[in-house]
C-alpha cells in the first residue's frame, strides 16, 4: 500500500534525523499526475477537462491531506512544462491515526505540477521539505524527498507503481487565477497541457501527505 510505503520512508528519515546532525538517507517517491482521466486512459499527459477553445477549469491533482480533501484550487503561475497551484488544506495526516491534525502554520501548499513532472515544498517550524517527482504518465512515480532543517539533512527515495497509482487522482476546480494561464502554456492547451494534482483518494494520500506528516513530527523533536 502506499500509506505503508511512505510511513516506511518517512519513519527511515525521521531516524536519521534523530540520530545524526548532518546524516543523508535515499529515498524516492513519485507521484504521477494527470488531468480528469481515469488512470485506465492511455494519455501520457494530464489534459484538463475544456470544452472548445475555452480555458480549462478542471484538473486531476494530488492534495497532501486525507480530510476533507479540498476540491478547488487557484492557478498561481504556468510555464510550457507544468502549472503551479496553490490549495488550502487546514490539516497534516497525522503519522498515528486516519485523522487529520490542524497545523496554522501550514493552511495552504503550492503544488507544480505537469505531465512529466511534479515538485512540492513546504516550510513548517524551521524545517524546509522538498519533494520532486518524473511522472509517466498514470504508470509510475519516482521522487526524491529532501528534508533540511534544524540542524539535519535528510533524503529519502521511493517509486509508486501499479496499484498504488490508480487512485492517485481526483478533479480539481480552478476557482481563481485562470488569468494566470498565458495562451502560450502548457496549461492553456486543450489536448496536451500539464496536469495539476488531484485530490488523493484513499491511501493514495500518504504519497504526501505522509511526508508531510513526517516534516511535522520532526518540527516537534
Amino acid at each position: 500500500m502506499i500509506r505503508t510505503t511512505l510511513f516506511a520512508l518517512a519513519l527511515s528519515g525521521l531516524s536519521m534525523a534523530q540520530l545524526t546532525t548532518s546524516g543523508s538517507d535515499s529515498m524516492s517517491t513519485s507521484d504521477s499526475m494527470s488531468p480528469t482521466a481515469s488512470p485506465s486512459q492511455s494519455a501520457t499527459s494530464a489534459e484538463p477537462s475544456a470544452t472548445s477553445d475555452a480555458t480549462p477549469t478542471v484538473y486531476s491533482l494530488m492534495v497532501p491531506t486525507p480530510a476533507p480533501r479540498p476540491s478547488e484550487a487557484s492557478v498561481i503561475g504556468a510555464d510550457k512544462d507544468a502549472i503551479t497551484f496553490g490549495i488550502d488544506i487546514g490539516c497534516l495526516p497525522s503519522m498515528f491515526g486516519e485523522q487529520c491534525d490542524v497545523a496554522d502554520a501550514v493552511d495552504s501548499i503550492t503544488i507544480t505540477q505537469g505531465p512529466k513532472t511534479f515538485h512540492q515544498s513546504v516550510e513548517y517550524e524551521g524545517l524546509t521539505l522538498v519533494q520532486d517527482c518524473k511522472l509517466e504518465g498514470y504508470t509510475l512515480a519516482d521522487c526524491v524527498l529532501d528534508i533540511e532543517g534544524k540542524g539535519t539533512s535528510t533524503e529519502l527515495n521511493a517509486i509508486l507503481t501499479g496499484y498504488e497509482m490508480n487512485d492517485a487522482y481526483v478533479a480539481v476546480t480552478v476557482t481563481a487565477g485562470l488569468e494566470n494561464l498565458k495562451p502560450t502554456s502548457a496549461g492553456a492547451e486543450k489536448t496536451s497541457s500539464p496536469n495539476s494534482m488531484p485530490r488523493v483518494t484513499g491511501e493514495a494520500r500518504w504519497v504526501i501527505g505522509g511526508a508531510a506528516a513526517a516534516l511535522a513530527a520532526v518540527a516537534a523533536l
